[in-house]
């Protein structure tokens, strides 16, 4: 009887160790984004969420949007995204023609930044700088627009 009952408490164990790597439904996650920065009132800021590092910073998101610029702060918010690792692109299109301006020798001309304020060394940061992990509780990323 003894024997059993140890038996029946390793299954128990075994099963629940085994839930716990077998995902139940999948809790969506949610990034506020704070821009810091943002120069003047003319234009729009453009968000991108990138989720691997051979789409970021320009090529397929997964989300975006815009939003009115104004002077100062700019919050956006994302909801509904799957808990993972994404990194943040952003620009101030100040002229609102939907393009990232540059100048004739190919700096930029219009406002631009990444998440975790990830640093600008001649070209864009990788990834792994920008990247950030989304949990179901939701988490805030700050950065500043670099003009």
């Amino acid at each position: 009887m003894k024997h059993i009952d140890s038996l029946r408490r390793g299954a128990v164990g075994a099963m629940a160790a085994l839930a716990m790597l077998v995902p139940a439904a999948v809790e969506a996650g949610q990034i506020t984004v704070h821009i810091q920065g943002v120069r003047s009132d003319d234009g729009l800021v453009r968000i991108g969420v990138f989720s691997d590092e051979s789409s970021f910073p320009q090529g397929n998101r997964i989300a975006g949007q815009s939003v009115q610029a104004r002077r100062g702060d700019v919050i956006a918010t994302f909801d509904d995204l799957a808990p993972g690792v994404y990194a943040i692109a952003i620009h101030h299109d100040e002229d609102g023609d939907g393009e990232f301006d540059t100048t004739f020798i190919g700096l930029p001309d219009e406002g631009y930044g990444f998440s975790n304020d990830a640093p600008v060394v001649f070209g864009p940061p990788k990834f792994d700088e920008a990247a950030i992990a989304v949990v179901q509780d939701g988490v805030t990323t700050e950065l500043r627009v670099r003009y």
